[in-house]
């Protein structure tokens, strides 16, 4: 299992976390899932939930020319901007 730090910048809030896991795409599913039962974060719903899963199979993490250990994911959903980086952390 390797430590994998999430930033996701969505709807004017930056969320992050770790998580152990044996796969870049596992960690951050489980920040996501994490936000999505935050009671806190309301524009974390099911609608966005379906464009993540979609665009995540249409495009994927995306490795970032030039450097190791770091991933990419971003898409528009309704007018607004989601960002995040998968970064695999040495602990």
């Amino acid at each position: 299992m390797k430590t994998y730090t999430i930033i996701i910048e969505y709807f004017g809030g930056t969320y992050v976390s770790q998580y152990l896991a044996s796969i870049p795409r596992e960690a951050f599913l489980t920040a996501i899932n994490d936000n999505m039962n935050n009671p806190e974060l309301t524009d974390f719903n099911q609608d966005l939930l379906r464009e993540i899963y979609f665009w995540l199979e249409e495009i994927g993490l995306m490795a970032l020319d030039n450097l190791s250990n770091i991933w990419y994911f971003s898409f528009t959903y309704k007018k607004k901007s989601f960002h995040s980086h998968i970064i695999e952390t040495v602990v």
